[in-house]
């Protein structure tokens, strides 16, 4: 009978209703690749410090293969989110007089382009990442162990933070979902407030950007003072596209942060999109 009921309650949810239920699944399927695609990452770097403290080649070709599938779910993760965010923009402004009231959408723009910054960021790191792989296998680039070691012992912190914000930002989204649900019953969950967990999912990604961004900035540094004035400096290159793929992540928590803090600001309840 409770079977019977739920069914009955979800076919009474409306269209405006069940095409945001639609879109936040997707975002759930975007934070599950993101999520699986740090997993990733985190086991790359695992087999990076393998590979210095072992001396074992194996393993730094694995942790560059990692690497590279993780930057590929990345961007697919990215890319479902910014289908979610325009198609909710776009239904946002036909329903408010189609653009009369557009600065209402600030927040929503705000949050659009950050995750537009986003795709670039893992297109960057991707052929960053594929680079790496293809230059080590003419030449192994590398800077000295202690130095390697200490900054993938930092990117471990970066990644730990972003499973952090992973988790922030599944909640925030379940509890959009539950705002949506919450229409439809009798007793309101007042608790519910989906903006407060992706403000601080979206300050832990900012933070475990900037952390990894200074990471590869680092190892740069590191590796031109060994390899720029010599024949290999051309070798570098992968790096360069990570650090622009960095820099434009971090104008995008940036754009995040700020659209999602503009949100809460103006009390708008409702469902969180775009985290």
């Amino acid at each position: 009978m409770e079977d019977d009921n739920e069914k009955e309650r979800y076919f009474e949810l409306s269209e405006d209703d069940l095409r945001e239920l639609s879109l936040l699944n997707n975002a759930l399927i975007s934070i599950y690749l993101f999520v699986i695609s740090d997993i990733i990452f985190y086991d790359s770097t695992i087999n990076a410090i393998g590979n210095i403290v072992n001396k074992n080649d194996n393993q730094r070709i694995i942790a560059e293969v990692e690497a590279i599938e993780s930057g590929y779910l990345e961007l697919i993760s990215k890319l479902i989110l910014i289908n979610v965010d325009i198609s909710r923009y776009n239904h946002l402004y036909k329903k408010f007089i189609n653009g009369k009231k557009e600065d209402l959408l600030k927040p929503e723009i705000d949050i659009t382009i950050g995750d537009g910054f986003q795709i670039l960021t893992y297109f960057f790191i991707v052929i960053g990442f594929v680079g790496t792989y293809k230059v080590n296998k003419i030449k192994n680039i590398s800077i000295d162990d202690s130095k390697e070691l200490s900054l993938l012992l930092l990117q471990l912190d970066g990644i730990n933070i972003r499973f952090y914000a992973d988790y922030l930002a599944y909640i925030s989204i379940l509890e959009s979902m539950q705002l949506v649900y919450n229409k439809y019953k009798k007793e309101k969950n007042i608790r519910v407030n989906p903006d407060i967990p992706a403000i601080q999912s979206a300050i832990c990604y900012f933070l475990s950007r900037v952390i990894l961004a200074n990471v590869a900035f680092t190892r740069y540094d590191e590796l031109y003072k060994k390899y720029g004035k010599t024949q290999y400096k051309d070798l570098l290159q992968p790096n360069v596209s990570i650090n622009v793929g960095n820099v434009f992540g971090v104008i995008g928590c940036i754009y995040i942060l700020l659209g999602f803090i503009e949100r809460y600001e103006r009390n708008i309840n409702g469902p969180v999109f775009g985290i």
